[in-house]
């Protein structure tokens, strides 16, 4: 991922945050996909943080198994 153009900036700092190497060629269509997903996201982020849903756990709980063995 390289290039001078500042339109992308946002997109190469996540992506270089992520380890991803994103070809100049492909950030257009990514950082589309990604402006999409930050709309969404934000807005469910400001949804979920609601005193209504200060309770809400998820359904399904990832734990690391050598976590958990630390604990004992």
């Amino acid at each position: 991922m390289t290039g001078d153009n500042k339109e992308y900036a946002q997109l190469r700092a996540l992506a270089t945050a992520a380890g991803l190497d994103i070809p100049a060629e492909r950030e257009a269509e990514v950082d589309g996909v990604l402006q999409a997903w930050l709309v969404d996201a934000n807005a469910l982020s400001r949804k979920m943080s609601a005193a209504q849903f200060q309770t809400l756990v998820p359904v399904t709980v990832f734990a690391h198994p050598l976590a958990e063995d630390e604990d004992k």
